[in-house]
């Protein structure tokens, strides 16, 4: 895309208007939306929030700005001013110089409009607007929520505390020195939404709005912090100094007892047992997950193919061990994948994260697989990024770690060992055939596939490092 000699550099604006704001994209950052809406909780402020799809499982990128700001006195009139004025409006939002060449709006031909604003109020023109774009700096990094971070503040311990009020619960821990709060509070007009707020010093920085899942409340999300502190890791969108704490401290600010809160209790935990007790038939199978264009060509070595390509899961060896130890358990997957099996695993399971990078995998998990996650609020986290030794700090205690693979399987797996109580390993039934390299990529979506815990010698010999010893007594027998 061309720039002129001040730096500005042509690009296409696309505006979806909806009823409770507008969302615009920008073709120079295709897959970035940005989604406009009211501040819920201060009239004269605004929320920008970046989706990039399913990498935000958890971070939020959001920024609070005033309408006063931009001479405007709401949504409509911001609007309005992006249409008139859109090089100096993206400019003001993002600090990059962009030349709006064409813009396409929906609308509904202007049938939809921005309801409790004013489509007609006056704008003014600010100071500011007058730009001398060859001077204009630009600043191409976002950062999530713009939290200020320290990475070298979560390498001691600390104590976690949680306020609990009538209507939210706040948490932080007790000697960051940068003032930081995270704030879970029940929306005040939508009881199936909940506000997300990221304070410091005891002022809001930004606040965004979410939508409950299925059996979740703001009770739920508050008795899964403080039965394991650990959740602090995504409630806080990885933002939050340390998970090292020495101490957990429960403050009730609230007249209410427990768990309760104004708007709600608890969902009882029983009524988990349908998905819980489900018994693996019960799975979607073909007829309601299209798999007609979801199988992945590997480009090196082969991996299992019946679980990362499609979801025959049926004829997974040692299926019925697998969800035993999964059920009702917090589960981290290395290697997920299309995301299918952890689909599954989302059903009995507690809590399911799932990390993958290769974006073949990733847009079939988003096109096939995402839907059907969202619709039945399966508590499935898939995260796009490869995890290495240096994330173990980073990441929560998990009760079960699985591998779905071969490449890569001897650090993958101690790797999980040091994060999970349990590992599990799904790779071919004949590993010692597999790891000489003795598959032949054609032949290997019909060999067998099995689950190794670490009852089983060929994944206990690979946790303890007696692998290798194993292979020099072989090859001196021969």
């Amino acid at each position: 895309m061309a720039r002129d000699s001040s730096g500005l550099k042509d690009v296409t604006l696309y505006i979806d208007v909806y009823k409770d704001g507008f969302n615009f994209t920008i073709d120079d950052e295709w897959y970035r939306t940005y989604m406009v809406y009211q501040h819920p909780k201060e009239r004269e402020s605004f929320v920008i929030e970046i989706d990039e799809g399913p990498e935000q499982y958890w971070y939020i990128w959001a920024k609070k700005f005033k309408y006063s700001d931009f001479g405007v006195l709401s949504l409509c009139g911001l609007l309005e001013k992006l249409k008139r004025k859109p090089d100096v409006t993206l400019y003001k939002i993002l600090k990059r110089k962009y030349h709006v060449v064409e813009m396409e709006i929906d609308d509904n031909n202007g049938e939809i409009k921005i309801e409790g604003c004013d489509p007609n109020e006056p704008i003014k023109d600010l100071p500011d607007e007058n730009i001398d774009w060859e001077k204009a700096e630009e600043d191409s990094e976002i950062r999530p929520w713009g939290i200020p971070f320290d990475p070298t503040s979560n390498e001691g311990e600390d104590i976690l505390v949680i306020e609990k009020c009538d209507k939210c619960f706040r948490f932080y821990t007790k000697y960051d020195y940068q003032g930081r709060a995270w704030v879970y509070e029940q929306h005040p007009t939508d009881p199936n939404a909940y506000l997300i707020s990221f304070e410091q010093y005891g002022q809001d920085v930004v606040t965004v709005v979410r939508e409950y899942s299925a059996r979740e409340n703001l009770a739920t999300i508050y008795r899964e912090l403080v039965d394991d502190p650990q959740n602090a890791w995504w409630l806080s969108s990885d933002t939050i100094p340390t998970l090292n704490f020495k101490k957990v401290e429960i403050i009730n600010r609230s007249k209410y007892p427990g768990y309760t809160f104004e708007c709600c209790e608890p969902i009882d935990p029983e009524g988990l047992e349908e998905i819980k007790n489900s018994d693996i038939r019960s799975i979607p199978k073909e007829g309601q997950i299209s798999i007609q264009y979801t199988r992945v060509s590997e480009d090196s070595d082969p991996k299992a193919p019946l679980i990362w390509d499609y979801d025959d899961v049926n004829k997974l060896r040692g299926l019925y061990k697998l969800i035993d130890i999964v059920k009702g358990e917090k589960v981290i997957e290395i290697g997920g994948g299309t995301g299918y099996l952890a689909y599954v695993i989302a059903h009995f399971a507690k809590h399911i994260d799932t990390f993958e990078d290769r974006p073949s995998y990733v847009a079939v998990f988003t096109k096939y697989i995402l839907p059907h996650v969202i619709e039945k609020g399966l508590p499935l986290n898939y995260i796009i990024k490869k995890v290495s030794e240096n994330d173990l700090k980073h990441l929560p205690k998990y009760d079960v770690g699985i591998y779905s693979g071969l490449a890569d399987y001897k650090r993958i797996l101690r790797m999980l060992k040091q994060i999970s109580e349990k590992v599990v390993w799904i790779t071919f039934c004949d590993i010692k055939k597999a790891k000489e390299g003795k598959i032949d990529p054609a032949n290997a979506r019909n060999l067998e596939i099995c689950v190794f815990d670490e009852g089983d010698k060929e994944l206990r010999q690979v946790l303890e490092g007696r692998e290798e010893e194993e292979e020099d007594e072989e090859e001196e027998e021969e």
